[in-house]
């Protein structure tokens, strides 16, 4: 399954760029982070895949994937693209709690949105959850650039 850049849910954190990029593949990428998430115990699953950027001629990068394997809800996708010397991490997919918070904040300041909030409300504490999980990921991914 090819990602295609457009359809981001947004970036998790800023691009990287690195001065010496030689090692810089996918492959590299996920055998290094398979070691330091089983050492750092941050539950995650990787695989390779490409992003898409631009129309029928657009270009494709090289880009990890990483899921959480067994979320409590759905979560979003991390993907890590690689172009060049520079590394991009973005937000793919759904995330159950972060639709349920904003959903919930839209709907503040009016009776029925009121309403429905007392009914379904947000799921912050579910969205902090996820975020800590990407968070983990990222320190996964920074932890293989120190050593």
């Amino acid at each position: 399954m090819s990602f295609t850049l457009k359809y981001n849910n947004g970036t998790i954190f800023d691009p990287i760029n690195f001065r010496n990029a030689s090692n810089l593949t996918a492959e590299n990428i996920v055998t290094y982070m398979e070691e330091k998430a089983e050492e750092m115990q941050v539950p995650m699953q990787l695989s390779i895949d490409t992003v898409k950027e631009g129309g029928l001629l657009g270009k494709k990068y090289p880009c990890v994937v990483i899921k959480h394997p067994n979320p409590p809800q759905e979560y979003f996708t991390n993907v890590i693209v690689i172009n060049g010397s520079t590394v991009n991490f973005f937000f793919f997919g759904n995330s159950k709690a972060n639709y349920a918070t904003n959903r919930a904040k839209q709907r503040e300041g009016t009776i029925f949105g009121g309403i429905l909030n007392a009914v379904s409300g947000s799921d912050e504490m579910a969205w902090q959850q996820e975020r800590v999980w990407h968070e983990q990921v990222y320190e996964v991914f920074m932890a293989c650039t120190q050593a």
